[in-house]
């Protein structure tokens, strides 16, 4: 199936798909495009192609609000088949600024990889970024950057077979070593689709919980790169659930922050 992403140009402040520029036009099955804009407007895309007969992970950018696009080129380790990237730029005016971080699923099990580049124009060789035992899968990952920290955050069926719960980790130096893989949802429900975003020392997650009664969004936070819990006595807690664009709050719940 011939597929192509491309870029909606905005008149008067919203989208319209007149005219419209291919990011990456051709006979291929481009999905799951995910989008960065850098300090200085450097639009920077990653999607998951077949471009090469194998299914990998393309980066491509553009320097003219998306009005042209370099070539894409995968950044992904080849012989294995490749998923859901998803990628995250370090906007502050630290001495990384402009580094660009994607995660992305690989293989079945699948495993999540974490992959890094000063600028788009070269990358690093492709790094795992969680540790599950073998024969689980972690998969959908999400990341985001801030401040030197970067936080990667993906569904994991290492607990029950049966079930994905959400975990995070955390970098404090740009991606070279990274904390502990903490588990943020509860047992017994499934928890995927995650997304998140960072603002200098806070990170912020949400993702879909589905039980059996039925689905909530819910979201994580970290505020300083560490570990905690909220409520550690025990005692009632709120956690905020969203449901379109209310907030819900439910009691008496422990929810980990990261």
């Amino acid at each position: 199936m011939a597929s192509s992403a491309f870029l909606l140009n905005p008149a008067g402040g919203l989208p319209t798909p007149n005219p419209s520029v291919g990011i990456e036009p051709g006979p291929s099955d481009a999905r799951t495009p995910s989008l960065a804009v850098d300090a200085t407007g450097l639009l920077h895309v990653v999607r998951s192609d077949d471009l090469s007969g194998e299914r990998g992970i393309y980066y491509t950018r553009s320097s003219n609000d998306g009005q042209a696009w370099t070539s894409g080129i995968r950044i992904d380790a080849p012989g294995t088949p490749a998923f859901f990237p998803r990628i995250a730029v370090e906007r502050e005016p630290v001495g990384i600024r402009g580094r660009l971080y994607v995660v992305y699923q690989t293989g079945s099990p699948a495993n999540v990889w974490f992959v890094v580049s000063d600028g788009g124009g070269s990358w690093f060789a492709p790094r795992l970024v969680e540790n599950g035992p073998a024969g689980s899968s972690a998969i959908q990952p999400s990341v985001a950057a801030s401040d030197v920290r970067v936080h990667a955050a993906w569904s994991d069926n290492r607990v029950n077979p049966m079930e994905y719960q959400l975990f995070v980790r955390s970098s404090a130096d740009g991606g070279a070593n990274w904390g502990p893989e903490i588990q943020l949802s509860a047992t017994g429900v499934s928890n995927l689709q995650s997304r998140m975003d960072a603002k200098g020392n806070t990170a912020v997650v949400v993702w879909r919980q589905a039980t059996p009664t039925g689905t909530s969004i819910l979201l994580g936070r970290s505020d300083a790169c560490v570990t905690r819990q909220v409520a550690p006595n025990g005692q009632a807690n709120t956690v905020v659930v969203l449901r379109g664009l209310a907030e819900v709050k439910l009691r008496n719940r422990t929810e980990r922050g990261w």
